[in-house]
């Protein structure tokens, strides 16, 4: 029997599931339905099976017989592409994280990190490699300190599509112990994959690295967010004040395609990364330092 994962996280009682009691009605705010997520892979599957296939004219590779596959595991729940599916592991890690023992004192951190070098054009998503890209965050961490911290850190890759630029912006969401400000600020300093300058024909972004600076008061919303199941597409105008645009749009296909395959051939454990957390051999998420 294999070592337990991020994948083998315990299902919660009914009666602690917080996801279960959040009191939010604003489906914005609150953790989805079964229903919904049902929903949203039918419109998946629809969009899928709608995608008129022409490589030449879309410059990529896909093809009907992968279209096919993709759906059928959509519609058994049985991918990272599937709503349903991922909703049962977000349930279980929010359950998880939000479990764990914290000091009064302490507080957790928000954080993104958007390096230079996670943007790939549209067509060209299979080039990203999730478990490379993950190695590389783990590294600024390493490098920066974090194996001096007595707390955790936990991250999860995300995506957006970016129309003008026809790129996938590919970026990490998390939540660390109050410690890990020293990490970010090394990391600020030091990180030049993550200082605002572009790099070729990357788009452009001015804060590669976001730390909230207010203390969390809602475990439950923003570990939802650094898990979310769904990519979006939004824009940068192009204007003085190079303001992007807060409205989340659905990706148009073929793209949208494209990145429902590129997650259908990813597993969970190659987009998240851990520090000081593991996952015991009962599925129970613990705080664990390794000392040398």
């Amino acid at each position: 029997m294999g070592r337990p994962n991020i994948e083998s996280l315990k299902r919660p009682k009914k009666k602690s599931d917080i996801t279960r009691h959040n009191p939010h009605t604003n489906k914005n705010k609150r953790f989805e339905t079964k229903e919904e997520c049902q929903k949203e892979d039918k419109l998946r599957i629809k969009m899928n099976s709608k995608l008129e296939i022409d490589n030449d004219q879309m410059n990529m590779s896909i093809s009907k017989k992968q279209v096919k596959l993709l759906n059928k595991k959509i519609k058994k729940s049985k991918t990272p592409a599937s709503r349903v599916y991922m909703r049962k592991w977000r349930r279980n890690l929010i359950n998880s994280i939000n479990s764990l023992p914290i000091p009064e004192e302490d507080s957790l951190i928000f954080f993104t990190l958007i390096p230079r070098g996670f943007s790939f054009r549209g067509g060209r998503l299979s080039e990203a490699n999730p478990a490379k890209l993950m190695e590389r965050i783990r590294l600024m961490f390493m490098r920066n300190g974090s194996s001096d911290t007595e707390g955790w850190m936990f991250c999860y890759l995300h995506g957006e599509y970016e129309r003008m630029s026809n790129q996938y912006v590919l970026h990490v969401h998390g939540v660390a112990t109050s410690d890990y400000r020293e990490v970010f600020k090394s990391m600020r300093s030091s990180c030049r994959v993550l200082q605002s300058n572009t790099n070729g024909d990357e788009p452009e972004v001015r804060k590669r690295i976001q730390i909230s600076k207010k203390p969390i008061d809602n475990k439950f919303k923003v570990i939802s967010y650094c898990t979310q199941s769904y990519w979006p597409m939004r824009n940068i105008f192009d204007n003085k004040k190079r303001k992007r645009e807060r409205t989340k749009h659905r990706i148009i296909n073929p793209y949208h395609t494209e990145y429902l395959l590129w997650l259908s051939k990813t597993n969970i454990k190659d987009m998240e990364l851990r520090i000081g957390l593991v996952v015991n051999k009962n599925g129970k998420l613990i705080h664990h330092i390794k000392r040398t």
